[in-house]
């Protein structure tokens, strides 16, 4: 029989643990003659953390068509590659029916005419019920993916419900989000169509408590991160200091400044990584939202840089020759060095992010720039409290 393990990784440095793959080498490899080539990695455009909350629009938004052609419309034009319909297209128990305003085979067509996947939220009780009948019925209305929710466990009658998901998935060709679950331990080599788990406190706590602090996305970056990709789900455009912050469900915000947020889409690896805002907040801030669906979401080579576990993390990624590099700062203001020694010889534009000037005061404050750097530079960056840095370095 095949028993759980565990393991224990012991590093000469904080930042040792981001060059760690200890737990994906020792998991068990994907069988021979599988078929990978359908599985594409996106941007994922999301309804549920924004409270569909779209405006200066000619349709009532909310759980309906409408509101999810329209979804599908912007993430068309933007060159985003999923919508995710969250809770409510279906009856609350029975994936099989579906809610009257909601036309999900509708939907998918127009998705496919407009070359967008659609994923569909499920509650894993429903999907452990039905799943043979309602995989079916999302693969033949042409859904890309299903986000599973609420498992909220690990013992051994539910990693089993995951390892039948994960057959049933790979049979209909189906991307999977383990929402409400235990962080990735093991699966994802196996099941390269796993693409990401929640398994973490993300985002969307500032709904409803104080929990997603600066300290606590650093920290994240450490202990969460070392298990695999996690899906926090970032890109709020509402940014506000610790004093200024306060719970709101229908138009909700971050802890921390807006280049924090920024800064998580380099820093968080996510092979399905969402846009959590609504499009409507993506408008009012083109500069911001330009990066947020440009930057990649998987990478060629990732380099550490610098980092301490309650502080700060600097981290840069490489993909198709162009580098990125990512700051996250707790709740102090603080200076970071960072050493560009990574890239290879020569000079680059730098287009970067940093912590405008009364970010103290206004999370939402940032100033965008350009310059020519070299390899041999060492950048100073002040973060604000909460603070971010983001840049891409083109040769």
């Amino acid at each position: 029989r095949t028993f759980p393990w565990r393991i224990v990784g012991i590093f000469d440095k904080e930042i040792d643990i981001l060059s760690s793959e200890l737990i994906y080498l020792l998991s068990d490899n994907t069988e021979k003659g599988t078929d990978h080539s359908w599985i594409k990695p996106g941007k994922v455009l999301w309804d549920w953390w924004n409270d569909r909350n779209i405006y200066h629009v000619d349709f009532l938004s909310g759980i309906n068509t409408a509101t999810y052609m329209y979804l599908i419309d912007y993430a068309a034009n933007h060159g985003i590659d999923y919508i995710l319909i969250d809770e409510g297209w279906s009856e609350r128990d029975d994936l099989l029916t579906l809610n009257p305003n909601v036309d999900i085979p509708a939907i998918c067509r127009h998705a496919d005419n407009k070359g967008v996947g659609v994923m569909l939220w499920a509650k894993w009780i429903n999907v452990d019920k039905q799943i043979d009948a309602s995989f079916e019925l999302m693969k033949k209305w042409g859904v890309k993916g299903v986000k599973i929710d609420f498992m909220d466990r690990n013992d051994a009658k539910m990693v089993n419900f995951y390892e039948r998901v994960a057959k049933k998935a790979y049979e209909c060709k189906f991307l999977i989000d383990f929402h409400g679950s235990y962080p990735n331990e093991g699966m994802r080599r196996k099941y390269p169509h796993l693409m990401t788990r929640e398994g973490v406190i993300g985002l969307e706590y500032n709904k409803w408590s104080k929990k997603a602090t600066p300290e606590h996305d650093v920290m994240i970056t450490y202990l969460r991160m070392w298990a695999g990709p996690m899906d926090y789900t970032p890109g709020a455009m509402l940014n506000s200091q610790h004093e200024t912050f306060f719970i709101n469900q229908h138009e909700p915000m971050s802890q921390g400044t807006r280049v924090h947020q920024l800064a998580m889409y380099v820093i968080y690896e996510s092979p399905l990584q969402m846009l959590s805002d609504s499009p409507s907040k993506y408008n009012e801030n083109q500069e911001c939202f330009n990066f947020l669906k440009t930057v990649p979401v998987i990478w060629d080579r990732t380099v550490p840089l610098y980092g301490n576990i309650h502080k700060n993390i600097v981290l840069a990624r490489e993909k198709d020759n162009v580098w990125y590099v990512g700051v996250l700062g707790n709740s102090e203001e603080q200076e970071v060095e960072i050493n560009l020694s990574f890239l290879s010889e020569g000079q680059y534009t730098m287009q970067a992010f940093k912590d405008g000037l009364n970010a103290n005061k206004n999370g939402k404050d940032y100033q965008f720039f350009e310059q020519n750097v070299f390899s041999k530079d060492i950048l100073k960056v002040h973060l604000a409290k909460g603070g971010g840095f983001v840049a891409v370095f083109r040769k």
